[in-house]
């Protein structure tokens, strides 16, 4: 038997800037973008099974719409923690013994199947990768009252996305090691001393944040 692949799709986030949209749930053309960006996960070959992390009062409809969908690799949907950390620690203790773990945000529904495959690939050979874009714009530290310290070197910084790929037993690691929270799964596996590979990511590869990306995605999903 091969090296099975899981995904751990988290959307259980409380769209604070949404400005009252619930973006899991919020449908483009009648599907909800969570369920649009598991549709990527169910199509791509090398993803053998997904779990899905929701807020509580999403779970009944989330899974009505799988049903209706016909979803095959989806083995769980459960109901996500007070944190991103903990909503990917439930995801990591559904999965069944997976090798390979891709955690993935739901609000990116435009991930293709090229991120996905480049970011295992990647991952088979260092044991942790994400994909990483270089800033279009000067990107400078700053002091908590807004004042410059100093501008960063754009060849030595990246904007990270997801999906972020691990062998399973380091992002276990990370999740038991590592103290406190974190803005990501790179950031907690990093902390703990091993390095994270970073891949060429997407600028459509967006995660939908305000209602204003809504109107973007509506764009780009246009073509």
């Amino acid at each position: 038997m091969g090296e099975i692949v899981g995904a751990i799709i988290v959307s259980a986030g409380f769209s604070t800037r949404m400005k009252g949209i619930e973006k899991a749930i919020f449908e483009m053309d009648g599907v909800p973008l969570v369920i649009r960006t598991a549709q990527v996960f169910e199509r791509n070959p090398e993803v053998d099974e997904i779990v899905l992390v929701v807020r509580n009062e999403h779970l009944r409809s989330l899974r009505s719409v799988i049903e209706e969908y016909n979803f095959t690799k989806i083995k769980a949907i459960c109901i996500g923690g007070r944190t991103r950390r903990d909503s990917v620690k439930i995801g990591l203790e559904t999965l069944s013994s997976s090798t390979w773990v891709i955690v993935h945000d739901g609000a990116r529904p435009m991930v293709t199947n090229d991120l996905i495959v480049k970011g295992l690939k990647m991952a088979r050979k260092t044991g942790a990768a994400t994909p990483g874009l270089p800033p279009k714009d000067a990107i400078k530290m700053v002091t908590p009252k807004s004042m410059v310290i100093e501008t960063l070197e754009r060849d030595s910084v990246v904007s990270v996305q997801t999906p972020q790929t691990f062998r399973r037993e380091i992002l276990e690691r990370a999740h038991k090691e590592f103290i406190g929270d974190a803005v990501d799964d790179a950031v907690m596996v990093e902390k703990i001393g091993i390095q994270v590979a970073v891949y060429p990511g997407s600028h459509t590869n967006m995660k939908v944040t305000t209602p204003e990306d809504l109107k973007f995605l509506e764009v780009l999903m246009k073509g």
